[in-house]
């Protein structure tokens, strides 16, 4: 058994550290942050997906229906049934643009989650512009404070220690063993170290522009405004608006008992910009002034909702906002599943939807295990021969030719700002 270190916190760092410590090894996360799921992992990793978000992503919607079971399974005391979970095509975005695909396809893609069923769209929501909608059953998982609570629990009673309030500063291979230097030590010793920190810290030199596949990675300021159904007793519902930039009302839950609040993005308004590197996404957050979100993003994204959802705003009261640094692949398909490589021996895991994490930990026995049956190898990183970077690697590298249209490239803050 090994001594592994975990960096970071989140999603993939406490999923990975429980599968680990199950397996026998001994398990030690280190979180820069005050608590565990501090960032977008905490926040924002609302949808436990079936795959209809991604039309244009085969990759991720097969590992959103590979990995979905598996995880409802092994967390059930976060996930929480959505009822209706909708998801609907609309013709022209926010922008006057048709939709990326079509309702055929659009409709296709539902189906095949075997429960999907058609919506009465004038019945439902007479005077909107939605030209199909569809019913899935596609719950939401329970976010900050109860997932903090949750896991610090899980964790101790698996017997992973939890270093909290320590940036891991530098990496360092001796041989077969690795040296952590953090804020508050010179240097501990581990047999593994596990980076799940969405390639957000302790990153080498040169660890992604060398690597054998073209992955091409941002930092997005993502915000979403938080809402409150003033109808009592209802049911979480989810409204999602596709494909293109349209509005998503989720349930954003912080107890599984407690109903009533949402969360709306939209996708040309609430993904602020897209940055090379962490510290200027999280600048731009830091960097708003006190009304810009209420006085320039909230009436846009209200007026779109009101297009697809007429009375929505006589339902849903506005109640403030909140923001983090979310790192994302640019493709020209948007996928958005786990992605896990080693390089020099330390392993990096890419995060995707949170249901992802089952694959994803997985990958690394394989990676850990590292027998040549298992593992490819070239020019110095190595990725499980059963892996997102094996099935989908077409996508990864499938760069956008149309930037106007990829949200890897908005920068809504800076272009309101003109504006104004």
């Amino acid at each position: 058994m090994i001594s592994i270190a975990i960096i970071g916190g989140g999603w993939s760092g406490c999923h990975t550290a429980l599968e680990l410590a199950n397996a026998g090894h001994h398990v030690t996360i280190i979180e820069k942050g005050s608590e565990l799921f501090n960032g977008v992992s905490g926040q924002f990793g609302i949808r436990i997906h079936k795959g209809p978000h991604y039309p244009r992503s085969s990759g991720t919607r097969d590992s959103c229906r590979r990995t979905f079971e598996s995880f409802c399974l092994k967390y059930p005391e976060i996930v929480v049934p959505v009822e209706p979970a909708i998801y609907a095509l609309a013709g022209k975005d926010s922008m006057g643009r048709e939709s990326k695909v079509d309702a055929e396809t659009f409709g296709d893609v539902c189906r095949e989650s075997k429960e999907c069923l058609p919506v009465d769209i004038a019945h439902c929501w007479p005077g909107s512009e939605l030209e199909v909608a569809y019913k899935l059953d596609e719950p939401c998982a329970v976010l900050n404070p109860y997932l903090k609570h949750y896991f610090r629990e899980k964790l101790s009673s698996a017997g992973i220690s939890i270093r909290l309030n320590d940036e891991v500063t530098g990496v360092r291979r001796v041989g077969d063993r690795y040296c952590i230097s953090t804020s508050t030590r010179d240097g501990a010793w581990f047999g593994k170290v596990i980076n799940a920190t969405g390639y957000a810290s302790a990153l080498p030199d040169g660890l992604l522009s060398n690597l054998p596949i073209k992955l091409n990675i941002q930092y997005q300021a993502c915000t979403a405004l938080s809402y409150t159904d003033s109808t009592p007793g209802q049911s979480p519902i989810s409204f999602i608006v596709m494909d293109g930039w349209f509005p998503c009302l989720m349930p954003c839950l912080s107890d599984p008992k407690k109903v009533g609040d949402y969360v709306l993005t939209h996708g040309a308004y609430t993904i602020l910009g897209s940055y090379d590197t962490p510290a200027e996404a999280g600048a731009c957050l830091s960097g708003l002034a006190p009304d810009f979100m209420e006085g320039q993003v909230r009436p846009k994204l209200e007026e779109q909702m009101e297009r697809f959802w007429p009375g929505f705003t006589k339902r849903f009261h506005y109640t403030g906002w909140k923001g983090s640094v979310l790192p994302k692949m640019v493709t020209d398909t948007e996928f958005r599943s786990s992605v896990v490589f080693e390089a020099d021996g330390v392993v990096y895991i890419f995060p995707g939807k949170i249901s992802n994490v089952v694959d994803a930990a997985e990958e690394v026995f394989a990676l850990i295990d590292g027998s040549e049956a298992k593992v490819i190898r070239t020019d110095g990183y190595g990725y499980a021969r059963d892996s997102e970077l094996s099935r989908s690697r077409k996508e990864i590298e499938m760069l956008p030719l149309a930037k106007d249209r990829n949200t890897c490239f908005l920068q809504t803050h800076r272009e309101l700002c003109i504006k104004a």
